[in-house]
């Protein structure tokens, strides 16, 4: 949110190429940050080596796509896909890791519902760099459509973010002090 935010104020401020810096840089730290939490719940248990090789390919085709390919101050249509591809397949191993070692209410768990916002979010933001990969942005009336999609599925999972981090994995208090 707070990419979108400052994306918002310099551009109405009139200096729209410093958005895409920010942005990059943005993409970059969001899938490092996840994967991250991802590892703190124990999904990499074992298995180092990958999590240190899915943290190498976000930065490596950072580095290549972004930093000496198109430039910082441009659109990474291609590391966004990559970024975004493997974000998605680095969930669906998390979800499968909780239907197999919990047999609680998914509901009520913060890791299930963090993975499942990220599933539907990077999926369709996948879906929504394709479009661009194949030119399907020239009619006007299509891209807003798909932009009106993209806000929706900024806010839903802006809101499961804040679903899971604020109501679920509650431990009543103790009551009883002594």
């Amino acid at each position: 949110m707070s990419n979108e935010l400052w994306a918002d104020v310099v551009i109405r401020l009139g200096h729209y190429p410093l958005s895409r810096p920010v942005s990059n840089v943005y993409v970059l730290a969001e899938p490092i940050l996840l994967i991250w939490q991802f590892r703190n719940w124990k999904l990499f248990v074992g298995r180092t080596s990958l999590y240190r090789a899915i943290l190498a390919t976000i930065a490596l085709a950072w580095a290549v796509l972004v930093v000496f390919g198109t430039g910082i101050h441009s659109v990474t249509s291609w590391y966004r896909i990559v970024s975004f591809f493997i974000m998605t397949l680095v969930s669906l191993a998390n979800l499968h890791f909780i239907f197999v070692q919990n047999r609680s209410d998914f509901l009520k768990s913060t890791n299930f519902i963090v993975t499942a916002a990220c599933i539907f979010f990077f999926s369709y933001l996948l879906v929504h760099e394709m479009f661009y990969m194949y030119g399907l942005d020239k009619d006007l009336d299509f891209l807003r459509d798909v932009y009106v999609i993209v806000c929706l599925n900024n806010i839903i999972y802006t809101l499961l973010l804040a679903y899971a981090l604020l109501w679920t994995d509650r431990r009543q208090p103790y009551l009883l002090r002594y």
